[in-house]
């Protein structure tokens, strides 16, 4: 595969996670890792499981609103400090090696030339966070899990990164920074990442759902099929 066909000088690279970045959707591996670790009881992870089964067959409004019904089954309560030492675990253990090679390989070619690069993910940060730290993210936006008195409450603050609110995350980063989108890349692997896509000058579709694939062919976006 040949490395990055992107503008020279572009200010930002927009990296999504889940079958993006990393080779698998981390919350699931993250959560049953968790359960076997005694976080989580079977009957946490059967309601988590409902919450999805209601998306599926469109009895929720959208994937967010089936996220943050699991969010509260499974999070309300917990400590803050012994689950994140749990989660760090689990990602050295169960996730850390599970991410693209070709895309690490990348991500240091645009280091190399300036660029800032930013982990742009619907995941929870609390799962997103070691990826942003081990792999030198410059910036993690993800779906922020609310916090009183050192402990989880189970809601998520503010909208989650995903869809068109994925876009418009990328768009107040880049005029804080002064940033032209025109200028930046996006990686993405699902077609309601295309409206971030849309919004840069260089889009990259990553092992593509049966949707994004047909944009992107149509557009003249890159399609990486390496696994």
């Amino acid at each position: 595969m040949n490395g990055p066909t992107s503008p020279a000088g572009a200010d930002w690279v927009f990296m999504d996670l889940d079958s993006t970045f990393a080779a698998c959707s981390t919350e699931p591996v993250m959560t049953l890792a968790l359960w076997r670790k005694g976080w989580f009881t079977t009957m946490e992870l059967a309601k988590v499981g409902l919450s999805y089964a209601r998306y599926k067959l469109d009895l929720l409004p959208d994937m967010p609103a089936a996220k943050r019904i699991a969010v509260r089954h499974m999070l309300a309560g917990k400590p803050v400090a012994g689950l994140t030492e749990s989660v760090d675990a689990c990602f050295r253990r169960d996730l850390a090696h599970r991410v693209r090679g070709n895309l690490v390989r990348e991500l240091k070619e645009h280091r190399r030339a300036g660029r800032r690069i930013a982990l742009l993910t619907s995941t929870l940060d609390l799962i997103a966070s070691p990826f942003h730290v081990h792999f030198g993210f410059d910036r993690l936006i993800a779906a922020r899990l609310e916090t009183v008195d050192g402990h989880y409450t189970g809601e998520v603050l503010g909208e989650f990164p995903y869809g068109q609110a994925k876009a418009r995350a990328a768009r107040d980063l880049a005029a804080t920074e002064g940033a032209e989108l025109m200028r930046c890349i996006a990686y993405g692997d699902r077609h309601n990442d295309r409206f971030l896509m849309e919004e840069v000058g260089t889009a990259v579709a990553v092992c593509p759902d049966r949707k994004l694939h047909a944009i992107a062919r149509a557009r003249g976006w890159r399609i990486d099929q390496d696994r």
